[in-house]
C-alpha cells in the first residue's frame, strides 16, 4: 500500500507557497518604484527643478484694458500619480492523492485419464491410468494518482498618497499664481510674403500687413503656423520701431529677433499675434 503521508511530505511547500507570496511582495515593491520614477521624471527636470508648463492668456486688467497674463503650472499637479497598494493576497494550494491497489489471481486446472480393458470368457481384465495438475498465480500492484491545483488571488486598490508626496503637491498648488507678462492685448496680422527665419543669423525681417498700426521696440509677435516646430507658437521680438502705415492695407518690413534654435520658412498667409509692450 502506498504511503500517502510520505508522498505529501515530499512536496516542496517552501516554493509552492512561498513563491507566490514572494511574487506579491515584489509586485508591491515594483509598483512603489514605478511611482517614484513617475514623480521624478514627470515632476522634475535633470537639475532637480520643478517641471512646469506655461499658460498664456489675455484678460482685462485692473484698469479694464486687455492684458496678457501667464500661469506656470507644475506638470505633477495636473496628472494623477499612479499609486496603488496590494490590499489582500491569497494563495490556495490543493493536493489530491488517490491510492489504488489491484490484485490479479489466475488458476489453471489440467488432467488426463486413460482406460485399457481386455475381455475374456470368464473375467474382465482392466487397467486404468489417470493424472491431474493445477496451477494458480496471483499478482498485486499499487497505483497512486496525483492531482495538484493552485489559485493565487490578489486584490489591488488605489490608496492615499504618502504624507511626503501629498505635502509636496500642496506646496506646489499653493504657489500657483498668475503674473502679467508685460504685454497688452494686441491684434492679429498676416504674413504677406514667405520669409526664411534663422535664429543663428543677425538680421531677420517679416513682411506684415500692419495697416495703420505702429509697432514699438520690444513688442512681441507670436507665430501661429503649422510650419513652426511641430505646431508650436514661436515668439519673436520687434527689434526697432515700425511707423504706422498710411492706410489699412499698408505692408511693412518688421525687423525681429528669432529664437536661437529656430530655423524655418514662414509661409505667406501665416497668422501672427501681436502683444505690445505694456507702458511703464
Amino acid at each position: 500500500m502506498a504511503n500517502l503521508g510520505q508522498e505529501l511530505a515530499s512536496l516542496d511547500f517552501d516554493n509552492l507557497i512561498g513563491g507566490p507570496l514572494n511574487a506579491i511582495v515584489q509586485a508591491q515593491a515594483k509598483s512603489a518604484i514605478a511611482t517614484a520614477n513617475f514623480v521624478s521624471e514627470v515632476g522634475f527636470d535633470k537639475n532637480g527643478d520643478v517641471r512646469n508648463t506655461t499658460f498664456r492668456y489675455t484678460r482685462a486688467n485692473a484698469a479694464g484694458d486687455p492684458e496678457e497674463f501667464k500661469l506656470d503650472v507644475p506638470f505633477i499637479a495636473m496628472l494623477p500619480i499612479p499609486y496603488v497598494q496590494i490590499e489582500e493576497g491569497e494563495v490556495e494550494f490543493n493536493a489530491k492523492l488517490t491510492s489504488q491497489q489491484e490484485t490479479t489471481t489466475s488458476s489453471e486446472l489440467a488432467g488426463s485419464a486413460s482406460l485399457d480393458a481386455t475381455i475374456g470368457t470368464w473375467f474382465v481384465k482392466a487397467k486404468v491410468k489417470a493424472s491431474m495438475s493445477m496451477k494458480k498465480s496471483s499478482s498485486s500492484t499499487d497505483k497512486v494518482e496525483r492531482s495538484y491545483d493552485m489559485r493565487v488571488r490578489v486584490r489591488v486598490r488605489g490608496t492615499d498618497l504618502p504624507s511626503g508626496t501629498e505635502r509636496i503637491l500642496n506646496i506646489l498648488e499653493n504657489s500657483l499664481a498668475e503674473t502679467p507678462t508685460g504685454y497688452l492685448g494686441g491684434g492679429t496680422f498676416k504674413v504677406t510674403e514667405a520669409a526664411s527665419l534663422d535664429g543663428s543669423g543677425t538680421s531677420n525681417t517679416v513682411k506684415l500687413n500692419l495697416g495703420k498700426t505702429a509697432l514699438k521696440t520690444g513688442d512681441e509677435l507670436i507665430l501661429a503656423t503649422k510650419a513652426t516646430s511641430g505646431g508650436e507658437r514661436i515668439r519673436l521680438k520687434v527689434t526697432s520701431d515700425v511707423a504706422e502705415g498710411a492706410d489699412t492695407s499698408a505692408i511693412a518690413d518688421v525687423p525681429v529677433q528669432v529664437p536661437s534654435d529656430f530655423k524655418e520658412t514662414v509661409e505667406a498667409g501665416a497668422r501672427v499675434e501681436w502683444r505690445p509692450v505694456k507702458p511703464s
